[in-house]
Order: C-alpha cells, then sequence, then structure tokens
C-alpha cells in the first residue's frame, strides 16, 4: 500500500510540471502544438488524481453534513477554473497578451506550494508518541465547520496542509 501522502505529492508534481512546461516546452519541441497537448496531458493526469485521491478523503471524514462537504470539494474545480479565467484575464489586460508565459509559471506556483505542504512535518501537536496523527483530534480540527467557513484547517486541507504527521 502506497498511501495517500506520496499519490497527493506525485499529482502535485505532475501538474507543477504541466503548467509550468506551457511556458517554455512548445517552443523547444518542432511543433508548438505537440509541445501544448504533451503539457495538457501532464497536468490533466496530476489534476485528475488530485481530484479522485482527495474524495475518499474527504468520504472517510466523519462529517455531520458529509453531502454538503462533498458537494463543496466538487466545486472547488469548478471555482479554480473562476479563478484562472479571471486571474489570466487581469494579468492579460495589465500586462498584455504577449507575457503569456508568466500566468503559466504563477499559476504552477500553486501544486508547488501543495506539495511543500503535503511534504512537510507539522508540529507535534497532533502527533501521539510513534508520530502518528491523532485522527479524531485531527479530522475535528481540520474541518472545524462551527466557525467562520472556511476554516483555516479546511483550507490547509484543500491547499496541501491536510497530512500533520505523514499518517496519511
Amino acid at each position: 500500500r502506497i498511501g495517500y501522502r506520496p499519490c497527493i505529492i506525485a499529482a502535485q508534481i505532475t501538474s507543477a510540471l504541466g503548467i509550468a512546461g506551457l511556458a517554455f516546452i512548445p517552443e523547444l519541441l518542432p511543433s508548438p502544438f505537440a509541445g501544448i497537448e504533451i503539457c495538457v496531458f501532464v497536468y490533466g493526469v496530476g489534476s485528475g488524481l488530485i481530484e479522485v485521491l482527495c474524495s475518499p478523503i474527504i468520504e472517510a471524514c466523519p462529517f455531520p453534513n458529509k453531502e454538503s462537504v462533498m458537494s463543496l470539494l466538487h466545486s472547488f474545480y469548478c471555482w479554480g477554473s473562476v479563478g484562472v479565467i479571471l486571474g489570466s484575464t487581469i494579468f492579460f489586460t495589465l500586462f498584455g497578451i504577449e507575457s503569456w508565459r508568466i500566468p503559466a509559471i504563477i499559476w504552477a506556483i500553486i501544486p508547488l506550494y501543495n506539495i511543500y505542504n503535503f511534504d512537510m512535518e507539522y508540529s507535534e501537536e497532533y502527533c501521539d508518541t510513534d508520530n502518528q496523527t491523532n485522527k479524531k483530534d485531527f479530522i475535528l480540527d481540520t474541518f472545524d465547520f462551527s466557525s467562520d467557513f472556511p476554516s483555516s484547517g479546511f483550507k490547509d486541507f484543500i491547499f496541501g496542509g491536510g497530512n500533520r504527521c505523514g499518517s496519511l
């Protein structure tokens, strides 16, 4: 069994490589379109793996409102698309379409940040003596929907901070 952590890190790596590759791989190949196709395939694999891996993690959590949390998780793909379109449009309006390589590098920062968060060892706050996550406390604190939503714990999970002690 590999576990979720290395798989999600691999998914983030492929996403980052594919997105960042859009900035330079099309120029390295004889056919720029082939370079774009390769990059889209690579980041598509990573994005698909992220979608597939996050669903069972959320499904396994003991939420009182699991259906709404799963709906929220699946809506993040749509919100991400809207964010990329709006962010890129604003960038192109300010800096011109001739600077199209820069947003590709900027958008690749998000999966790179996620790699850092998933790979980073956190404090011992949620760990027992064997450096294993106290799953009950971690889940309750990470997905605390009783306070202002979205909670920082939920944002940490979505943006990569969901693994405190490496047991996922």
